[in-house]
């Protein structure tokens, strides 16, 4: 919410579905999630950019939750990483790599502007049905150790620098 808010906030018009599509089956989230992917850009065929966003799980070997934070303005922020997926494992997935453009388009201005908020560009196998639409990305805001106020203090900053690409052509 925090993220389509401050995209809204920032002049880029965001639809937010708020569907928990792993709720009843985690093995099927990935087939129901498509089926509102395509509803979607059926009835918004304008829509430019499709943000996947969840929270990663790291836990040590001692079973601890482990929460990648960053400073901004000495405001402890979960950090983010941005994942995209690939045709490696054999899903239809051909211009994979102009997804990898925008993540990486995204990750360097983010860096460039807050430093360790970032974590490193992930590369997986599957598709995560970013195949729809260039500009689909998976982004991981914090880990299940994260506060919610600092997941929040990263979805703001994501936004706000997303909001200024996306205007600004990728310039900012």
């Amino acid at each position: 919410k925090t993220l389509a808010d401050t995209l809204n906030q920032n002049g880029i018009d965001t639809l937010h579905c708020e569907t928990m599509f792993d709720k009843e089956s985690y093995s099927k989230s990935y087939d129901l999630s498509e089926q509102a992917v395509l509803q979607y850009l059926d009835q918004y065929p304008s829509i430019q950019y499709i943000f996947d966003v969840h929270r990663d799980s790291i836990i040590n070997e001692k079973g601890e939750k482990l929460k990648p934070i960053a400073y901004i303005n000495g405001v402890p922020t979960a950090q983010a990483m941005l994942v995209v997926g690939t045709d490696s494992a054999g899903a239809p997935h051909p211009n994979w790599i102009n997804n990898l453009t925008v993540a990486a388009i995204f990750q360097t201005n983010l860096i460039q502007k807050y430093g360790s908020l970032m974590r490193p560009i992930n590369l997986r196998a599957s598709s995560f049905n970013a195949e729809h639409a260039t500009g689909s990305i998976l982004i991981e805001i914090g880990t299940c150790g994260n506060t919610l106020s600092e997941a929040k203090s990263c979805a703001s900053a994501l936004g706000e620098t997303i909001a200024e690409l996306i205007k600004n052509d990728g310039k900012i």
